[in-house]
């Protein structure tokens, strides 16, 4: 789905994707994306982390991470859901909550 013109962004809504490590990088789901400076952005990084970052103004910053218990395997697509209520962001992987942050 692409998004040509929004005025505002949204302050409820879920995102759900298919993701997939290429080569140990990172696999993630650009949300509240307002222009390529400002936007949020949810990743599964190949060191078994799950990150939140923004972006404000063109600085990236890390708005909170879990350690995933369960090694990334790259040969299979997750389930990355990210639920946004407000300032709560909740982010799921295949169904379970890794993640749950306030910004």
């Amino acid at each position: 789905m692409t998004l040509n013109s929004v005025t505002e962004a949204p302050t409820a809504f879920t995102i759900s994707a298919a993701v997939k490590l290429m080569g140990g990088a990172l696999a993630g789901v650009a949300f509240n994306y307002q222009n390529q400076n400002n936007f949020y952005r949810t990743a599964i990084a190949g060191n078994n982390v799950l990150y939140v970052f923004k972006m404000v103004n063109g600085t990236h910053s890390v708005v909170s991470l879990a350690n995933l218990t369960v090694p990334i395997d790259l040969s299979i697509y997750y389930n990355l859901k990210i639920e946004k209520n407000g300032t709560k962001i909740d982010v799921y992987i295949d169904g379970a909550l890794i993640l749950s942050t306030n910004d």
